[in-house]
């Protein structure tokens, strides 16, 4: 890592620090004066976040998934209500399947036990 990604760092702990401390350091104040610090510090970090290598290998992963997302063939809303109706039908009927041999088992056992 090179010394300037350390400072980097180092910054970056330190913004998330005082975001915590002051919120907490604050608390007799009004809770928009918490808050305002509160974020205000942590959006800083997260500014300097992106400038770290780390921070830009995840602004490019988000850019590629992004990408990735826009070429998503979606399902018709007629397939959507189909595959569902059909989903609820499957459960309705394993219900009644698995009630049925839990019944049947049910009573071989009570005739076996009497």
């Amino acid at each position: 890592m090179k010394f300037s990604q350390s400072i980097l760092w180092i910054f970056i702990f330190f913004f998330v620090f005082i975001a915590l401390f002051g919120f907490y350091y604050f608390n007799t104040k009004i809770l928009i004066v918490r808050y305002s610090f509160f974020f205000f510090f942590l959006f800083v970090s997260f500014l300097l976040f992106f400038k770290t290598s780390i921070g830009i290998i995840c602004h490019t992963y988000y850019n590629e998934a992004k990408i990735e997302f826009k070429k998503i063939v979606w399902p018709s809303r007629r397939e959507v209500v189909t595959f569902t109706l059909i989903i609820f039908l499957v459960i309705f009927l394993s219900c009644i399947f698995l009630g049925f041999v839990d019944f049947l088992l049910t009573k071989i056992v009570f005739k076996i036990i009497n």
